[in-house]
């Protein structure tokens, strides 16, 4: 039994005893564990709320509200009956993904130690400074982790609550501790697992074996976890992470085999605390029209200056993606004037023996798909750039190329993008 938690546990002779008669009693206590997981998750809420975040050295903020993202995942990993236990969560770079789970875990195990909760949250990541794979947990979680790894990888290091392994791929080491959890008598009962890998790059060569791969962790997940439940009346979720817009293909092919979630910019009000709280003086309706809500544009025009970062999203981003392309110039300026009118217009750009505009928006990540999934994590904004199937992952893209549309020209300046998104 957990402390704070008046739950009897189940033990197999209970078990036996509740769960012949057509389940009614399983379900009665089913939902008598969910009743103790929403006080969980409401413990976990409050101290994701308390969190911060260093944004560089010498700045640090208060970790801006996300907790409509945070009960929505929570309850879905509570409720057994909601997701599948294999889950891909993807969005705009820099919406805030790694933070946002990395903040949460962290929640999550502080109050596992003043208390215990059912939940457990494992933050699997690549450091690419260190080249190495490091997974995030509490105490429990990362012996379990650690003693899984070790068989794999005898150099694996245990430092301050943290694993370590510079020998195994990102892919490796996530299936391995999946797969441990599922076996573990170290599990508590009851418990609700989630272990997240930030992030999975999906590129066009390799979308096949993306496909592959979530087929065959949905195929893992249903294995653990009819052993977890039927050992301890638990379940685990495995959530892969991704920015690539092109990961969402998989979902027309795996989608009924694993859950699909949307996370989104930051709503406005929370991405004008953020700036207020990064000292940013700027115009807020400026700010808000180029980005959308990012978080990491905005910390990137903190560090370069509104025309620094315009001049490195207008060249080194739309620039590069389209000058390949450029021989085209007529077909490219209406194809660009037709999406800038309505983001949907995209799916019109498929034709053969056009420019494939819509191909090379969505792989290069200026363009995002948004419908066919079940629905976003986040509320997203009603805004020019963002259409029911598309939308532009920041606005400065959009601006960028209603410029470049309205000039006939590839090369644009910060200041003509600052007017478009003034006008609109």
């Amino acid at each position: 039994m957990l402390p704070g938690h008046d739950l009897v546990p189940v033990t197999p002779i209970l078990a036996l005893f509740m769960f012949p008669v057509g389940n009614i009693v399983a379900e009665t206590y089913l939902d008598l564990v969910e009743d103790m997981l929403k006080k969980d998750i409401d413990l976990i809420v409050r101290r994701l709320r308390e969190k911060r975040t260093q944004v560089r050295e010498g700045l640090e903020v208060g970790f801006v509200d996300r907790e409509r993202e945070a009960r929505t995942i929570l309850e879905g990993v509570a409720r057994i009956r909601l997701l599948r236990g294999a889950v891909v969560l993807y969005g705009p770079k820099g919406c805030g993904k790694s933070t946002f789970f990395e903040k949460m875990t962290e929640s999550v195990n502080e109050v596992n130690k003043g208390g215990g909760t059912y939940f457990e949250a494992i933050y699997v990541k690549r450091d690419e400074v260190e080249s190495a794979v490091k997974a995030m947990s509490s105490g429990n979680m990362s012996e379990i982790i650690f003693d899984a790894i070790k068989s794999l990888d005898p150099s694996v290091s245990f430092e301050g609550g943290v694993v370590v392994s510079a020998a195994l791929s990102l892919g490796r080491f996530f299936g391995r501790v999946v797969e441990a959890l599922s076996l573990s008598r170290k599990a508590k009962d009851h418990g609700r697992i989630l272990v997240v890998m930030d992030e999975r790059k999906v590129e066009s060569r390799d979308l096949r074996a993306f496909e592959s791969e979530l087929e065959s962790l949905a195929d893992s997940m249903r294995r653990a976890n009819l052993k977890y439940y039927q050992e301890k009346r638990g379940y685990i979720t495995a959530m892969i992470l991704t920015s690539d817009a092109l990961a969402a293909r998989a979902w027309q092919r795996v989608g009924g085999k694993v859950d699909w979630l949307l996370m989104w910019n930051l709503p406005r009000g929370d991405f004008e605390r953020l700036a207020d709280q990064l000292g940013v003086d700027m115009d807020r309706d400026l700010l808000w029209r180029l980005t959308g809500g990012n978080p990491r544009a905005l910390e990137d025009i903190l560090a370069s200056g509104l025309d620094g970062w315009l001049a490195i999203i207008i060249k080194d981003k739309v620039m590069e993606t389209l000058e390949p392309y450029w021989d085209h110039k007529s077909r490219l300026v209406e194809a660009i004037r037709e999406i800038t009118e309505s983001p949907d217009n995209l799916g019109r750009w498929r034709r053969p023996n056009e420019p494939p505009i819509a191909e090379i928006l969505l792989r290069s990540n200026i363009t995002i798909r948004i419908a066919g999934l079940p629905g976003p994590i986040t509320e997203l904004p009603k805004e020019p750039w963002i259409g029911e199937r598309y939308a532009f992952q920041l606005p400065a893209y959009y601006y960028t190329l209603k410029a470049m549309a309205r000039k006939e020209v590839l090369e644009v300046a910060p200041g003509d993008v600052r007017r478009e998104a003034l006008e609109a």
